[in-house]
């Protein structure tokens, strides 16, 4: 079959890409014929492939972009965008061909999405965040670093002062929600999703289309199968991702420093100087490759994941578990499906600082901490999210019912016969 995969970057920035990615060149291997649409560039090396076509619009995204005027216009409609994919959707067999959406939001636009839609070419969409629903993709109020109940675009929502920097900003983000459901039709007009966690779907399943299939999909993690590691013979915890306030870093470093535990942060952002304030002792990487972070958490005693928002799912808590490293989690993320609190890790109550500090303390015991990684490494790997192959044919089953009603639309055909006049 033809698949378009459309996503904002044509390189990893992010779990959201990985994923993309990863399915578009597996797509590929096994004889499907994928048109990989993006904005931003470099191309990444796995996506140059026989049976991948790359349909660019080589542009910048919005937080790059040095024109703040063209990334404030590009980021509610990229007209540019739009205009290049419907020529491609126009080219194309509609009978086998599916529009597989993954991010769009950061610089194709909702442009894309009503581009789609229009297209009569069926859509599916993977809900990677909550930008189907929320102005923010968070359900999160950054200000407070609480999770929001508001319902998007409700008086609430838009009085609140709920964006990581600014009300002028937030107010920004509503224009755009505003412009996707009113012009994109989204969520409204997509009829298909793919989720990776059951919190994903109870979360959205109230926004989307009545109409809207939900569909569950294990993620596929990649990762050698080598032996599992031995967290137990080291003491130091870590942290694997962006340094930002709503991933619970500042969390993490008060408790790690009220309990003298040595802590690593591997990776980069806007928090590096508060998370040094709050740990001193605390070591931070900066952005490193995925080589490099395998060797942070093969040494880990234990992979903290600390965020305050729900999260659609957290790969590293998976990736850890594929290395034999036990994950502590807070029971309101997306992360608490794949980590059984008490068998491959620990849950801790969400935001709470006093249970965090325990929960790493009962983390000290290092027959404990044994015992939850080889359970963690037993479960991943007799699980479907080690195995590509089980991603795949199950992606490609989930097109299948897709496609289904399609085609059994344009078999149909209707005698003079049987069409009657209705007064």
């Amino acid at each position: 079959m033809n698949v378009i995969v459309v996503n904002d970057n044509a390189h990893v920035n992010g779990g959201a890409a990985k994923v993309a990615i990863q399915e578009a060149v597996g797509l590929a291997d096994r004889g499907h014929c994928i048109y990989f649409v993006c904005a931003v560039q470099p191309i990444a090396e796995e996506l140059i492939h026989s049976n991948i076509t790359i349909v660019c619009s080589q542009q910048h995204d919005l937080l790059s972009n040095p024109n703040q005027l063209e990334a404030f216009i590009q980021g509610w409609w990229n007209t540019k965008a739009a205009r290049i994919v419907g020529q491609l959707f126009g080219d194309l067999d509609r009978a086998n061909t599916i529009i597989h959406l993954h991010v769009w939001t950061r610089a194709l636009s909702a442009s894309i999405v009503r581009a789609a839609l229009t297209s009569d070419i069926p859509v599916i969409c993977t809900l990677h965040d909550f930008s189907l629903a929320c102005p923010t993709a968070t359900f999160f109020n950054h200000p407070r670093q609480q999770i929001c109940h508001l319902r998007p675009l409700s008086p609430g929502c838009l009085l609140a002062n709920c964006d990581t920097r600014n009300y002028t900003q937030n107010l920004w983000r509503v224009g755009r929600q505003f412009i996707q459901q009113q012009i994109g039709h989204a969520p409204a007009g997509i009829k298909h999703v793919i989720v990776h966690s059951k919190l994903a779907a109870e979360v959205m399943q109230h926004y989307l289309a009545p109409a809207c299939t939900i569909h569950n999909l294990p993620v596929y993690i990649e990762s050698s199968h080598s032996p599992p590691a031995h967290p137990e013979a080291h003491d130091t915890f870590v942290y694997l991702g962006r340094l930002v306030r709503e991933k619970g870093v500042l969390l993490a470093a008060r408790s790690a420093a009220a309990e003298n535990i040595p802590l690593i942060f591997v990776g980069s952002g806007p928090l590096a100087e508060q998370i040094r304030a709050a740990y001193p002792e605390a070591r931070i990487t900066g952005w490193v490759d995925h080589a490099t972070s395998v060797k942070y958490l093969r040494t880990a005693r234990a992979l903290i994941f600390p965020s305050l928002w729900y999260e659609t799912l957290g790969l590293v808590v998976l990736e850890a578990a594929a290395h034999g490293i036990p994950s502590l989690v807070p029971d309101t993320s997306a992360a608490r499906e794949v980590v059984l609190d008490g068998v491959t890790g620990l849950h801790f109550r969400s935001g709470d600082e006093a249970d965090l500090r325990a929960k790493m303390k009962q983390l000290q015991d290092a027959d404990l901490v044994r015992v939850l990684g080889r359970a963690a490494y037993d479960h991943f790997w007799s699980s479907d999210y080690s195995s590509l192959e089980a991603h795949l044919c199950s992606l490609e089953g989930i097109y299948r019912k897709v496609l289904a009603p399609e085609r059994t639309k344009d078999k149909i055909v209707v005698s003079p016969l049987e069409v009657q006049s209705v007064q």
